[in-house]
């Protein structure tokens, strides 16, 4: 029989999960996890109560791997990277389009994701799909009329981002504000049209010779599938593919805070005011507890937003070597900018010295609701795949995520506070963007 057909026939349908006790209030997955001889990294996520499955694969390069001068390649990359031969067959692509319920593919800075959704018959045929996809051969496959034709369709992206707050070439300033411009994620993923219409089809090549191999990428399969069945075929497709050794996990770098002021113009119909301070990486002790100083300082800001602020959003955010606490208040005039930044300094200040019990409760139930919801989706953003990579990449552990549900859980007052002075406590980098009228 041939392989395609062997593996096609091979049973998905799910079998029951062990029992586990349950914890209060944290979610719990059944998590599997194992590593192919040539490197390739599996997470398996069982749930015989779902009728789909997501396959996604992941690589362990985003944006942070770029060189200068080539900023943006991840994500050009990231649109280029070929099917592999297996999406040559017109019947494979009518097959696929007939079961596929979800499909995406998304950039960061410390990863790169594939993402896939199907009915739970197309399990083997779309993890064929991710196997063919690392399998291949970008000499054969990486063409100059496909690098030409997405390199359009990123220039289009671009466009439409362009007048976004968090945009190029908004989103550029404020991370090199943030870390500085020598630091990993100290640019824009998206990177400049110049730089994306100077990278060659040679670039790609190296990036995908580099970064698209199995030591250096993850597969995870979640939903209603049999384990038994999804490690037989994984092996078959995947076990053949050349790789190596994983390679080892990089050291943090949490830069000082670089503080400073910068400004640009952009057309846009409002202004925005940017605070931001670089925190710790993901792992570190500090991490949820800023997300929950976070919470409740966007919940005081929502109460009472100043006048002059049509919308302020607190997000704090962070990946494998560092984070970001940025503030952004939205206004109509950028005569208010100083004013409102002066009121924003101190309320940040009161929220400091006077953090309540009831705001802290209010952020950590927050949390909880947040990583319960990511249970209800399967792949792509806020998922339970996102959920356990994120925490295989920036902790190397699928349940890191639950301990810094349990460590907000616990938190006091004091120190959560005590954590947020010391981070937010540094000079902040301010960046005033200001709006010229609707573009």
């Amino acid at each position: 029989m041939p392989l395609l057909a062997f593996l096609l026939a091979l049973p998905f349908a799910a079998s029951a999960p062990p029992s586990q006790a349950q914890q209060p209030d944290i979610p719990r997955l059944e998590v599997e996890r194992y590593e192919l001889a040539n490197g390739l990294e599996v997470v398996l996520l069982p749930d015989s109560a779902e009728n789909e499955v997501a396959v996604e694969l992941w690589t362990h390069a985003g944006s942070r791997d770029e060189p200068a001068g080539k900023y943006g390649m991840a994500h050009f990359f990231e649109h280029v990277l070929p099917h592999g031969t297996l999406m040559r067959t017109g019947a494979v692509v009518a097959l696929a389009d007939s079961l596929r319920t979800g499909s995406n593919a998304r950039t960061r800075p410390d990863y790169t994701r594939y993402y896939q959704q199907t009915v739970r018959d197309g399990t083997g045929l779309f993890l064929l799909m991710a196997a063919s996809r690392l399998a291949s051969d970008p000499a054969v496959d990486l063409t100059e009329a496909r690098v030409e034709g997405q390199r359009e369709r990123v220039l289009a992206e671009m466009q439409r981002w362009v007048h976004h707050r968090w945009g190029e070439p908004v989103g550029a300033r404020l991370a090199r504000g943030t870390f500085g411009a020598a630091h990993p994620y100290g640019h824009d993923a998206y990177g400049t049209p110049e730089e994306t219409h100077a990278t060659t089809r040679d670039d790609l090549l190296r990036w995908q010779r580099a970064h698209v191999r199995p030591e250096y990428a993850t597969l995870f399969v979640a939903g209603g599938f049999d384990p038994v069945g999804v490690r037989e075929y994984v092996e078959l497709a995947f076990g053949r593919i050349p790789g190596g050794v994983r390679p080892p996990r990089d050291a943090p770098r949490v830069p000082a805070a670089p503080g400073g002021r910068d400004s640009l113009r952009v057309a846009a119909d409002s202004s925005v005011l940017f605070l931001a301070w670089p925190t710790p990486q993901w792992a570190h002790e500090d991490a949820p507890l800023l997300e929950l100083f976070a919470h409740a300082f966007a919940a005081r800001l929502a109460e009472a937003p100043g006048e002059g602020v049509g919308d302020a959003s607190v997000e704090a955010v962070a990946g494998e070597l560092a984070g970001g606490f940025t503030i952004s208040l939205t206004h109509a005039s950028e005569a208010d900018a100083a004013r409102i930044e002066a009121r924003t300094r101190e309320a940040l200040s009161d929220a400091l010295e006077e953090l309540t019990p009831a705001e802290l409760a209010a952020a950590a139930a927050a949390e909880r609701e947040r990583i319960a919801s990511y249970h209800e989706e399967l792949g792509w953003i806020g998922g339970r795949i996102e959920l356990v990579g994120e925490s295989l990449v920036f902790a190397d552990d699928p349940e890191h995520y639950r301990r810094r549900v349990e460590r907000q859980g616990s938190a006091t007052v004091d120190v959560v506070t005590r954590a947020a002075r010391a981070w937010l406590g540094q000079p902040a980098f301010v960046l005033e963007v200001e709006g010229t009228g609707a573009p």
